[in-house]
């Protein structure tokens, strides 16, 4: 008797937690998940001729590629031409007001010239005056190196390749690789021709430029304004989407 008492009552007991969970289930369906708000983004440093590649330096500064302004120096007759729409380009070699440059940017947002004068180059006014110039910088150790992107003959820079520096003290920088020569002596197999775009004084140093989102301002995170004519870098949480920066042509 004791026996059919116990499983009797285990029993109720296990309908009983049955039903209270299939009510639970009823009762309290899983909500739609909730979408994250809008990134806060606000203006971090400006003043910056076409932004484009970012990197922290070991001393905690922002570092910042400029394309720079482009330039009205022509090298038609004097080399072979980009082709397509682009073509020709115009450039400036040495100047410090068109030239592309690498900005310090401090963590209250100060900003400062490390290099300048570095080559800058543009489009034809039919694609808009696109600008290149530096492109990317990146450091090893506390040694800081920049990307040309905007350099060479055929794009009104006759006296420099495109390649990579390597940024010494007083503003001084030097050629520690040549990448036209390289591309010159290992061309691709299929050039595109028809836009021009793999040509030997671009297509070694051709790079959409994304920035290194670092962590030494936590929790933001920094990124380069899209465009012709950028000028910003924003600031914003590092949960929030931020626009990246793009090498145009």
């Amino acid at each position: 008797m004791r026996r059919l008492f116990t499983a009797a009552t285990f029993a109720a007991a296990l309908v009983a937690l049955i039903s209270t969970g299939s009510a639970v289930g009823k009762h309290n369906p899983p909500g739609p998940k909730k979408k994250p708000g809008p990134a806060n983004m606000s203006v971090f440093a400006t003043g910056f001729n076409n932004p484009r590649g970012l990197a922290f330096g070991p001393d905690g500064n922002l570092y910042v590629a400029e394309g720079g302004l482009g330039g009205s120096d022509s090298t038609v007759g004097q080399c072979p031409q980009a082709a397509g729409a682009a073509a020709p380009y115009t450039g400036s070699t040495n100047n410090p007001v068109l030239g592309g440059r690498i900005s310090k940017v401090s963590p209250t947002g100060a900003v400062s010239t490390v290099v300048d004068s570095l080559p800058s180059s543009e489009t034809s006014a039919a694609l808009g005056h696109l600008v290149s110039g530096v492109s990317s910088v990146a450091f090893i150790g506390n040694q800081l190196y920049g990307l040309l992107a905007g350099a060479g003959c055929s794009h009104g820079v006759p006296t420099v390749p495109n390649g990579v520096i390597k940024v010494g003290p007083g503003s001084t920088w030097s050629m520690l690789a040549n990448l036209s020569a390289f591309q010159a002596a290992n061309p691709v197999a299929n050039p595109d021709l028809a836009t021009g775009l793999l040509r030997p004084e671009r297509s070694a140093a051709w790079s959409t430029s994304r920035p290194r989102l670092g962590t030494l301002f936590r929790p933001r995170s920094f990124a380069t304004e899209s465009g012709t004519s950028a000028t910003s870098v924003f600031s914003a949480p590092r949960t929030a989407r931020l626009p990246t920066s793009t090498s145009t042509c």
